[in-house]
């Protein structure tokens, strides 16, 4: 049954209250640092959280080093990998409640077989 103080699930996404960039980086030409950029352009005014397994600050911002380390319950998150490492990430944010997942990564179903069953699996 749905939460009325919380927003329709894909009210998470659309108009979250909580984000959380996963892979960001201080580099303005990294789809992190881009996804960053476009949040703080747009003077997000909610919850946001960093991931950087190299970083522990980003434009002044902490950073976590894991999906694991994040707060229950974000409403979107931005994963900003490799392809190799996207469906254990999605696995993580499942574990951690988040409402929706933007990725921004190639190698799925238009990469053949392998990329779509990998796709199938993150859907689940």
């Amino acid at each position: 049954m749905h939460d009325p103080s919380r927003p329709f699930p894909v009210e998470r996404l659309l108009r979250p209250i909580s984000i959380a960039i996963v892979g960001v980086s201080a580099d303005a030409g990294s789809m992190g640092g881009r996804a960053l950029a476009n949040v703080e352009k747009f003077a997000f005014d909610g919850d946001l959280h960093l991931v950087s397994r190299s970083n522990t600050e980003v434009n002044g911002r902490a950073c976590v080093p894991t999906i694991d380390d994040l707060p229950m319950g974000i409403d979107a998150m931005v994963l900003a990998l490799p392809a190799k490492a996207v469906e254990d990430a999605v696995k993580a944010a499942a574990r951690r409640g988040v409402g929706g997942i933007v990725v921004f990564a190639a190698g799925f179903a238009e990469a053949g077989e392998e990329g779509r069953s990998a796709q199938d699996r993150m859907a689940a």
